[in-house]
């Protein structure tokens, strides 16, 4: 056999290609690789799943930053904040007086109990009332929101001050009724509706919060006052075209409706927070540290840019329902809110949204109560001017049109875009709203003894035309509900030294 016919043993002789004999190197390199584009590819999509949102913000001109939102320069002795604050920082009460006028606010038979003690204190503030009603002739609104910028780990403002306010104005109204001077009852109440719109111009939802619980007192008072409010030339009477004037304030609701306003500031300062987060946590240390290893992990991940996506997306979304004019019509356009899993998974995936964005229904409740409530306490109005004109009041609402209102005020909470209701219940004469469940009831409410009325919810939301809505009086100066709590003093609050 010849030397060229011979075959090299299996093994021997040939080379292995270079690619097989270095498949050790080659294929952790390439697996890293893909890995890592893998990876880019999921954080480019990330940001622009984020830029998205954010392209969309500003297309719309809408703020993103708290740059954006540009409070007009008002001179402090036009600007209407500057006597409110100082409102607050001078209003002196013992805390019998806190005590009275926290619960009075709302409950006008413990003021009618009280009323030497109310007169007291309303003699020991008068300077309150000319603040809030230097305030309420002002037309210019300028706040300072440098606080919105802050971490949320720093202290933010305390409006504790301007609800005190607020319930001591309405408390004062009552005393105006009580002691037949409608004419002041009816300024305090221009006064306490001012006060809240003031705090509602400011872009954020803590303030706007506080408004909504103040303008929510302006509904007891007028419920309280309007069935004997004495309108003419006597003493102690107001004038009709205050009445008149009043009327339209309560329906004119361009103030009110600050809510996407204040939404919109909300998503400018959630953004700049979740940009520390995500960034060098300047500031939110603490918050960050309170966070899960899953969440923490998911915020460094392009997770943490699809989930602020998602904030901005449903911030947004809320923001949009606000310019609907009823409540079904906002709901309509809420944010998907599918319960997230709370496992490990579900933290990483969702490491903040489902914390810091989460089911505002309440919030637009309130927003639509306080509009209903608003609509409902100037028809109310405009029927005692109808009363006091015919001797009766009206049959139908439609009588007051056109001499009492433009048209009945529409029901915010009605899908249909219907009316307010003139009803009975329980024997009482009612103005009502459907309320959220949007069921016409009749002017259904519940009551039992030693409970409030319940016109909430599963009832119609109800105004008592003759101001004799059922409840037990809660007597907090009662001997058996002391208002000096252990430590402290009966003594009058020392006024304040700075702005809240």
């Amino acid at each position: 056999m010849s030397g060229k016919d011979q075959k090299a043993p299996v093994g021997e002789g040939r080379k292995r290609p270079w690619w097989r004999r270095n498949l050790w190197f080659i294929v952790p390199v390439v697996v890293l690789l893909a890995l890592g584009a893998s990876y880019l590819a999921w954080d480019l999509s990330a940001r622009r799943a984020l830029n998205r949102e954010i392209d969309s913000i500003r297309r719309a001109g809408e703020p993103l930053t708290l740059d954006d939102i540009v409070m007009s320069e008002v001179p402090p002795d036009l600007n209407a904040v500057t006597p409110l604050k100082e409102a607050v920082n001078v209003i002196q009460l013992t805390s019998h007086e806190r005590e009275l006028v926290g619960h009075g606010a709302g409950m006008p038979e413990l003021v009618k109990k009280y009323m030497d003690e109310v007169g007291l204190a309303l003699d020991n503030n008068e300077q309150v009332f000319s603040l809030v009603g230097e305030a309420r002739r002002r037309n210019e609104v300028a706040w300072d929101i440098q606080w919105l910028d802050r971490p949320w780990s720093e202290e933010m403002p305390n409006f504790a001050g301007h609800r005190r306010v607020g319930r001591f104005v309405a408390v004062a109204a009552y005393h105006g009724h009580f002691t037949r001077s409608d004419d002041l009852a009816v300024e305090r109440i221009q006064d306490v509706l001012a006060q809240g719109r003031t705090l509602a111009e400011m872009p954020a939802l803590l303030p706007y919060l506080v408004s909504a619980s103040i303008l929510d007192l302006i509904n007891a008072v007028v419920e309280e006052i309007a069935p004997g409010l004495i309108v003419g030339g006597q003493e102690g009477a107001v004038s009709r075209e205050v009445v008149e004037a009043l009327i339209g304030e309560l329906l004119d609701e361009l103030p009110q409706k600050k809510l996407r306003q204040c939404l919109l500031g909300e998503r400018a300062s959630v953004f700049a927070n979740l940009r520390r987060l995500m960034g060098d946590r300047a500031g939110v240390e603490f918050i960050y540290s309170n966070l899960t290893r899953w969440q923490r992990t998911g915020l460094r991940l392009p997770f943490g840019k699809y989930d602020a996506a998602r904030v901005l997306y449903r911030l947004g979304a809320y923001a949009e329902a606000a310019r609907r004019d009823t409540y079904p019509g906002a709901l309509a356009l809420f944010p998907d809110l599918a319960e997230r899993s709370k496992d490990w998974l579900g933290q990483l995936r969702f490491p903040v949204s489902d914390s810091v964005v989460g089911d505002y229904t309440m919030l637009f409740q309130m927003h639509f109560r306080n509009i209903a409530n608003s609509r409902l306490a100037a028809t109310a109005l405009a029927m005692r001017l109808y009363e006091l004109d015919h001797g009766h009041r009206p049959e139908k609402l439609e009588d007051l049109v056109p001499d009492y209102l433009d048209e009945v005020p529409a029901d915010p909470f009605a899908a249909d875009g219907s009316a307010i209701r003139l009803g009975e219940w329980g024997g009482r004469r009612l103005l009502y709203s459907v309320s959220v469940n949007g069921k016409d009831q009749g002017g259904k409410y519940s009551y039992q003894p030693d409970e409030y009325v319940d016109c909430w919810m599963e009832f119609d939301l109800v105004f008592f035309l003759d101001g004799d809505r059922p409840g037990e009086v809660y007597d907090p100066l009662a001997d058996n509900q002391p208002l000096i709590h252990p430590g402290e003093t009966d003594e009058r609050d020392e006024p304040r030294g700075g702005t809240e």
